[in-house]
């Protein structure tokens, strides 16, 4: 009988401690017992739960705690971005691109995740990849393969890789034939794009003059910001510039005025 008394107690205090660990509000023991990641000695799973808070001030102020620290919540933020709750994915994206350039191992992570079944991580994960900045640069091969997919798919892989400047030298080609798209805000947003990677898009000037024939004058003024943008290096472009001094729109005239003293080197490139 003692044996089984005694059976019966360690039973009883193994289960009082399995039923403490399910209840800790923490959640630490599931959270290393399933091997997540901790920030503030909290696991994955912990902050998961605030992100999923019914009051919208738990979630926003959880984000808000997990993007002002560095690299630090990182190992968290990543897990959460495979979360099977696209609320949790687009917060941990959003986290992520609020930390900037010290989130650099989370690029991989991001960019799988532009190609997200929900529309709204893929467009915070496509911001938070132009926020890393330069340090996404390994993200461009996931960002051009958007280029294809649907118009805002598009436009924000175009926007992001202009945030990576230069680093987005790969992504020239392809953002040449863009110049082309029929929807005018890719048009525009591409040839901005250009203008950020700066001299190194010389091979998109062909293309770019062809653009300053374009119906709409925005499409026209950001073909010319990308050619000056692009400096001395576009010098076949200073007679299609030159006669952009006469558009009848005095944006397109201005931008065409600083675009000459840029390609002519008169002028500091942006």
């Amino acid at each position: 009988m003692k044996k089984r008394h005694v059976a019966l107690v360690l039973g009883g205090v193994l289960a009082a401690g399995v039923a403490a660990a399910l209840l800790e509000p923490g959640g630490r023991v599931l959270g290393w017992m399933r091997g997540e990641s901790f920030f503030q000695d909290r696991p994955t799973r912990y902050w998961r739960k605030r992100l999923l808070d019914r009051d919208p001030g738990v979630a926003t102020n959880t984000v808000h705690a997990l993007w002002q620290h560095g690299a630090e919540p990182v190992p968290v933020l990543k897990e959460l971005l495979r979360d099977p709750d696209p609320t949790v994915r687009r917060s941990g994206a959003t986290a992520l691109g609020l930390i900037g350039p010290d989130a650099h191992d989370a690029v991989p992570d991001l960019a799988k995740a532009l190609a997200d079944s929900d529309a709204l991580v893929r467009y915070v994960a496509a911001k938070s990849l132009g926020q890393i900045g330069p340090a996404a640069a390994d993200a461009v091969p996931a960002l051009v393969a958007r280029l294809a997919a649907g118009d805002a798919d598009c436009v924000n892989a175009v926007k992001a890789l202009g945030r990576l400047g230069p680093a987005a030298a790969p992504a020239i080609p392809d953002l040449a034939t863009l110049l082309k798209h029929p929807k005018a805000e890719v048009r525009w947003e591409s040839a901005e794009t250009l203008e950020q990677i700066g001299p190194a898009a010389v091979a998109a000037v062909p293309a770019l003059i062809s653009l300053l024939g374009d119906d709409l004058p925005k499409v026209r003024e950001r073909a010319l910001r990308a050619l000056g943008g692009i400096g001395p290096a576009a010098k076949e472009a200073l007679p299609a510039v030159r006669a952009a001094l006469n558009d009848k729109h005095e944006d397109v005239k201005r931008d065409a005025a600083r675009a000459l003293k840029q390609i002519e080197g008169d002028a500091p490139r942006k």
